[in-house]
């Protein structure tokens, strides 16, 4: 049996989605466009998965359209701009992330996407409340010497962002790039 890692992910309307493209723009203009490489799609991690085969995923997309058919869709707020660094390949790589204020919403929408999740994966790895966020992008520190880098946690991305969806997304190897995460199963909020 073939498995592969998958995450479970809370998507965004378009206003949402357009609204951290824009603010992922004001990034760019700080460290310039060729250093910045966005992540895949706009999100918020609602937890990790570790593998699933095909039948599993199958099952698991039955279970979020059953769990979730009388979903609302819900807002979240932006906390603030958190940056870190660390090593990839002998590189000096920076990540960036919207950190999210405490959401009851979110809370209950993590909780029953783990009380599905756990069934078919262990160990599984539960997200708690304190690490949601939404992923922005990645930076290269080379070349940034002369670039104020710190600026960015300084950037008001004020945004209120609308949930309208739970999925499961297919990642290879957590590649950041948009050709290498493709959504298996979702359900979209009334």
């Amino acid at each position: 049996m073939n498995k592969h890692d998958y995450t479970y992910i809370a998507l965004f309307d378009q206003a949402s989605t357009d609204a951290v493209l824009g603010f992922q723009d004001e990034i760019r203009k700080v460290l310039g466009h060729s250093a910045y490489t966005d992540q895949w799609v706009p999100h918020t991690t609602v937890s990790f998965g570790n593998s699933l085969s095909q039948e599993e995923v199958e099952q698991v997309g039955i279970e979020l359209a059953d769990v979730f058919k009388d979903q609302k869709s819900f807002k979240i707020r932006i906390a603030a701009v958190h940056m870190r660094e660390r090593m990839v390949d002998g590189r000096k790589v920076g990540a960036l992330r919207l950190k999210l204020s405490p959401n009851a919403d979110l809370d209950a929408l993590s909780e029953k996407v783990v009380s599905i999740a756990k069934k078919y994966e262990v160990p599984f790895d539960v997200f708690s409340e304190n690490h949601f966020h939404i992923g922005l992008g990645r930076y290269e520190l080379e070349g940034l010497e002369n670039v104020n880098v710190e600026e960015i946690i300084h950037l008001d991305p004020n945004l209120e962002i609308t949930v309208t969806s739970v999925a499961l997304y297919f990642s290879m190897e957590n590649d950041p790039k948009p050709d290498k995460a493709s959504e298996t199963a979702s359900i979209s909020f009334v």
